[in-house]
């Protein structure tokens, strides 16, 4: 029973892959959206019903097939349900389902939408391959699966101009995260022999194996390199600062794109990676004091950045990162669980906010500049009800789900005692009202404003249809209650699992956290509220008289700290210009004397040889007797040269 639910949870996704791409081009438009999307549905009933039959903290493992076997390397295709691949295989299944329902109304017009569903159904089936992988070859195989089909999807309109660039530079930024993998893959395999995670769990708590040091690595404890590699792997897929460069720019994909992947795929693909390694990471110390100061940096920078930034998608796309960065560092401060709580209340509540500005935008007829809109939350009532709820639930306002699951990450930081985890938890509070700033900073301009735009697109401004609608509905009621079911399964009780003697979950302790701790979070989430509607609706010449005060701090943040100027700056001219002198290099040297030299002398022979076959028969009999001439010639002189050719036998 387990073996079937698993198998159609997380192969129907490819099979509607599969069936959506042979339909013709003129029936796969008609087709192909249908069947991808009921696909998606049962294959999330599916891990529904698994996940009512399957207790919680139970480890069900489905062996399909042999993959391969060399001496004494063995990897199994297979599947591994535990507590924390279930979380991710429901959240998947669930969100996708969802944005397929609501593509069919946004992609409504598009000509390739059949395409477009059967590329979303292959991401949605590489996410579901890496959160049940069972060794770390397949989850390696559903790693590069989810990146290639962000890469198709974030490109999908490639005639626009910024599509295509925006789909490369995520496709590259994220290769270079991969190194870590591939390197982790590799100190795992020399340090374990093994690559199955279920042997490698068991060995981690050994500690011969813990002690061991890597002495190519200045005699670096080998758990600690391991745990950088795997850290540098997620900073490639959650986009932490140094890598994050590629998310913004995946905006340029259509809005269900952005949601899927900062819902449910891809950004969470880093989480899920460091949570699974979790029993490692507690025994590399190094690599949670760099892992803390990664996310504390990206949930700051990210946060700043997205004050000033002015297409609606992209201010959600730096709210996804700062996020993120809050995950990061509860993982670092061994509160796993709580990290996974935070991943499944910001998927509901994120995937609200990015479906409902596309809501936004496709009222505005694709505008997404938010200096260009204003005053619509009398035009679009259902989808401003939507966008509250999301900015209610990402600002942690009681009784939406973020209030739960991001004030147990601040207490988390709160009763740390790693090293820096003072001022983890200071930059913690910092980006709270950030957050509310920046969110409510959308919330006011777009809504309450006076309108900005022009009097045909204002003539135009409609609500979304009821494909639109219904996702957008379930998901608030997500965005709403999540926080009060999660609060059960990942504060008090833990992921419940264990992976030999090491426990994945390091219970929370609310009875150290002072009352005025508690309620930190929520009074400057409030405040930070009010300060948006005093520079954004009462006094907004407050806004411009700072920004003209504080010119240099608010270029650097509408300019995004030009981190893509200095990469383009160190990293791609110079590469361009070596590039450009080693092609001419190659055309002028190895071209010009290598295969175009020699096709050209070939050329010119075959011209000189063609000349000579005229076709005339007084020609080929001259040429007949010029031969035989030669042949006598040197048949009567071999006997007076001074040198015996052998090959002649004279």
């Amino acid at each position: 029973m387990f073996d079937l639910l698993i198998s159609l949870a997380v192969f129907l996704p490819l099979a509607g892959f599969i069936v959506g791409s042979l339909f013709p081009e003129r029936y796969k438009n008609n087709h192909a959206p249908l069947i991808c999307t009921a696909f998606l549905g049962v294959s999330f009933v599916s891990t529904f019903l698994l996940a009512i039959n399957l207790k919680f903290g139970q480890i069900h493992y489905t062996q399909l097939w042999t993959w391969f076997k060399i001496k004494n390397l063995r990897v199994d295709w297979g599947m591994l349900i535990d507590s924390l691949s279930l979380t991710m295989v429901l959240l998947v299944t669930f969100i996708s389902t969802l944005v397929h329902i609501y593509s069919l109304g946004y992609m409504h017009n598009d000509h390739h939408k059949g395409k477009f569903f059967t590329l979303l159904s292959l991401f949605t089936f590489a996410m579901l391959l890496l959160v049940t992988a069972p060794n770390l070859l397949q989850l390696f195989v559903g790693w590069e699966g989810v990146g290639l089909a962000s890469y198709l999807l974030i490109g999908f309109w490639y005639k626009k101009e910024n599509p295509p660039t925006a789909a490369m530079k995520a496709f590259i930024v994220n290769r270079v995260g991969d190194v870590g993998l591939v390197a982790a893959i590799g100190f795992i395999f020399y340090i374990f022999s093994t690559v199955e995670f279920m042997p490698i769990f068991t060995k981690i708590a050994v500690s011969s194996y813990s002690k061991q040091t890597l002495h190519l690595f200045g005699n670096m404890p080998a758990f600690d390199l391991i745990g950088l590699c795997l850290l540098l792997a997620a900073m490639g897929k959650s986009a932490q600062f140094g890598l994050h460069t590629w998310l913004p720019d995946a905006m340029e994909g259509p809005t269900p794109v952005s949601a899927l992947i900062h819902a449910a795929t891809m950004v969470t693909a880093g989480i899920f990676l460091i949570c699974r390694f979790s029993n490692l990471f507690e025994l590399a110390p190094i690599a949670q004091i760099v892992m803390l100061i990664v996310g504390s940096v990206t949930a700051l920078f990210a946060g700043y950045t997205a004050l000033t930034q002015n297409d609606i998608k992209k201010v959600i796309a730096y709210s996804t990162c700062s996020q993120l960065g809050y995950m990061v560092m509860a993982c670092a401060v061994s509160a796993y669980s709580v990290a996974i709580f935070h991943l499944v209340t910001h998927a509901f509540f994120k995937a609200l906010l990015f479906l409902g500005a596309g809501s936004v935008i496709h009222a505005m007829s694709g505008e997404q500049d938010i200096r260009r809109m204003g005053g619509l939350h009398k035009s679009i009532p259902f989808t401003y009800i939507i966008m509250l709820i999301g900015s209610l639930a990402i600002t942690g306002i009681p009784i939406f789900s973020g209030f739960f699951s991001k004030d147990a990450i601040i207490e988390s930081l709160y009763n740390s005692h790693m090293p820096f985890s003072n001022a983890a938890f200071a930059i913690a509070i910092i980006v709270v009202i950030l957050t509310a700033i920046y969110s409510w900073r959308l919330i006011f301009i777009i809504f309450h404003q006076e309108p900005h735009c022009d009097e045909q697109v204002s003539a135009h401004i409609h609500e979304s249809p009821a494909s639109m609608k219904i996702p957008l509905f379930i998901l608030s009621i997500g965005a709403i209650f999540s926080g009060y079911i999660g609060k059960k399964c990942y504060l008090n009780e833990g992921l419940g699992f264990k992976w030999g003697n090491a426990l994945m979950h390091i219970p929370l302790d609310h009875h150290n956290v002072p009352l005025f701790i508690k309620y930190l979070p929520l009074l400057i989430s409030i405040l930070g509220i009010m300060i948006a509607y005093v520079l954004y609706v009462t006094r907004r010449n407050i806004a411009d008289y700072v920004m003209q005060k504080c010119s240099f701090l608010y270029k650097l943040s509408h300019n995004k700290f030009y981190i893509d100027e200095l990469y383009d700056l160190v990293f791609v001219k110079p590469v361009k210009v070596l590039g450009l002198l080693l092609s001419k290099g190659d055309i002028n040297i190895i071209d010009k004397f290598g295969p175009d030299g020699l096709a050209s002398g070939i050329f010119k022979v075959s011209d000189c040889v063609k000349k000579t076959a005229t076709g005339q028969v007084n020609h080929m009999i001259l040429a007949f007797i010029f031969v035989l001439f030669l042949m006598f010639a040197y048949i009567l002189c071999v006997p007076y040269l001074p040198i015996h050719l052998n090959f002649i036998g004279g």
